[in-house]
């Protein structure tokens, strides 16, 4: 991002290399399993507790797969994952070049997806809006990072949801871009929750089988989060804090709340 911009936090960035060191030290590639926890603790020199919370984060970010009873499984993408997109990326890259390719991508996704989702795909939009929806109303520490990865995981499940199997590998090419986002646009004040609600619409849409409906709430809900980190961006910048900036998320609420 350039500097009039502001820089946005990646809270997540240790967890991407320690997936990144692993495959290196044990020739991964897609469809192979992980060591089990002890074993990662061991080559990673961390506790088997932050193992589990690290394999949590890899699938909310669609790199690895968790099978119960059989292990957790290296996805496809993840093993050419770019871990050098935001830095060959980061000294040109603008809030409207990241939201044009947003639109371009996820506008269109979720078009096919109002037109091809399995019930099942369906069944799985719907669970993680329901955990989105809890979390929200959180206040604890871990809360916006939690809701963060179940939104990551909303977002590319409409990708999924197209059945084309290069929609969700483009989405996870450019996720840590889009991740950067979501920190910066979650916590302005009442963005949680009208995401959700957005993310209801959108839901509603895919199921009922209406894909103008769901592009248009689309466009509003990237529209939202493009002004949210606009406004944080600029405040970062000039360190001010601009009075009427964390009410942008709700100027252009009225579909959602329709």
């Amino acid at each position: 991002m350039t500097s009039e911009a502001g820089s946005l936090a990646e809270p997540d960035a240790g967890s991407r290399d320690a997936l990144a060191q692993l495959i290196s030290l044990e020739g991964l590639e897609a469809g192979d399993r992980l060591p089990s926890e002890r074993r990662l603790a061991q080559h990673l020199g961390v506790s088997r507790s932050k193992i589990r919370e690290m394999l949590k984060v890899w699938e909310s970010q669609g790199r690895i797969l968790i099978r119960p009873g059989a292990g957790c499984f290296l996805r496809r993408n993840a093993a050419h994952f770019s871990e050098n997109v935001l830095e060959v990326l980061g000294a040109t890259m603008r809030v409207t070049d990241i939201f044009e390719v947003r639109r371009g991508l996820e506008i269109t996704a979720v078009r096919l997806a109002a037109i091809r989702a399995t019930d099942e795909d369906v069944r799985a939009l719907r669970a993680l809006l329901d955990r989105m929806q809890v979390l929200s109303g959180e206040t604890h520490t871990e809360a916006l990072s939690q809701f963060i990865q179940n939104d990551h995981a909303f977002h590319r499940a409409i990708q999924e949801a197209t059945h084309n199997a290069l929609y969700p590998v483009l989405f996870e090419t450019l996720s840590p871009v889009f991740e950067k986002v979501s920190w910066k646009a979650s916590r302005r004040s009442g963005a949680r929750q009208h995401a959700v609600e957005y993310h209801r619409k959108i839901v509603g849409a895919i199921a009922q089988r209406h894909p103008d409906l769901g592009a248009a709430v689309m466009e509003l809900h990237l529209s939202d989060a493009e002004e949210l980190l606009t406004a944080a961006l600029s405040e970062e910048s000039d360190g001010g804090d601009h009075p009427g900036a964390s009410e942008l998320v709700r100027q252009k609420t009225s579909l959602a709340h329709d």
